[in-house]
């Protein structure tokens, strides 16, 4: 097999293409939903005054990176991703990416992170139990593991048949492909058996992804931006199987036309925990 059909294969896991414009800018606007549903922060937790290196697993278009980099400018900031580049943006100097896949062996010493951070990734890793303990042992003693991510739940209200199937088959693909689709949920209970942090912290949220929500509104924002990425990931998603009469059917339910007739909500979890000294 060819270095490029390996890396094919590898991204077959990451259910939406990982280095063209539409995806960076997806990538962004999905950063700026969950910043100003956090209130312009990057993260709930409380971050150090000057931590020494921050790592962040799956960088995507970078966004966050580059914003924890130049809150830091001391700081040493490694952006990794499968992608082969970040976006052509100007970077801030104590920033550099490195291709990388999460599934591999790292090329990092151990506990050499003040700080790492994943957002909506670890849905992506297969055999996750296995791979949070690696990620985990990057991290210095008192260190902190940053994570938002979903939890695929799809609680239903009305009669939008298409997308209730719709996010079924995203769940069976996971589970299919060795993913864990309910990671929000679960992530609090892996990371206290693990029994390596003094604190854990979750939030746990429902998010509407109903259109026609106020995108004025930090909620409505959020919800805007996940409905996008799961109508782009019917045309993306490996395995998925969406039929044009079930993709059909998709944009006719969340049209603004459809608001009141139908509720979906999905679980999302913002997540801080500190590693023990």
């Amino acid at each position: 097999m060819t270095v490029l059909e390996t890396n094919h294969m590898k991204e077959k896991s990451y259910a939406l293409p990982n280095d063209s414009e539409d995806e960076w800018e997806r990538l962004n606007d999905l950063h700026d939903g969950v910043t100003r549903y956090l209130g312009g922060k990057l993260t709930l937790a409380p971050l150090p005054e000057m931590p020494g290196r921050i790592l962040e697993l799956g960088a995507g278009s970078g966004a966050w990176a580059i914003q924890v980099a130049r809150k830091f400018p001391r700081s040493e900031v490694i952006a990794a991703d499968l992608a082969v580049a970040l976006p052509p943006v100007a970077l801030p100097p104590n920033l550099r990416f490195l291709q990388m896949d999460i599934t591999e062996p790292f090329p990092f010493k151990f506990e050499s992170f003040d700080i790492v951070h994943a957002r909506f990734v670890m849905i992506h890793i297969p055999h996750i139990e296995h791979h949070l303990q690696r990620i985990i042992s990057l991290i210095k003693p008192g260190g902190l593991l940053l994570v938002e991510d979903i939890d695929l739940c799809c609680k239903m209200q009305g009669g939008a048949w298409a997308v209730e199937e719709c996010f079924a088959r995203m769940i069976k693909s996971c589970v299919d492909k060795g993913q864990e689709p309910h990671i929000g949920r679960k992530l609090e209970q892996l990371l206290r058996e693990s029994q390596i942090f003094s604190e854990v912290n979750t939030r746990y949220t429902m998010i509407p992804l109903n259109p026609g929500v106020d995108p004025d509104l930090s909620l409505g924002a959020l919800s805007n931006c996940l409905l996008e990425t799961f109508t782009k990931i019917l045309d993306t998603w490996d395995g998925l199987g969406v039929s044009a009469e079930l993709r059909r059917a998709w944009d006719e339910q969340t049209t603004a036309e459809m608001e009141g007739a139908w509720r979906c909500e999905q679980g999302l979890v913002f997540s801080w925990s500190r590693k023990r000294g």
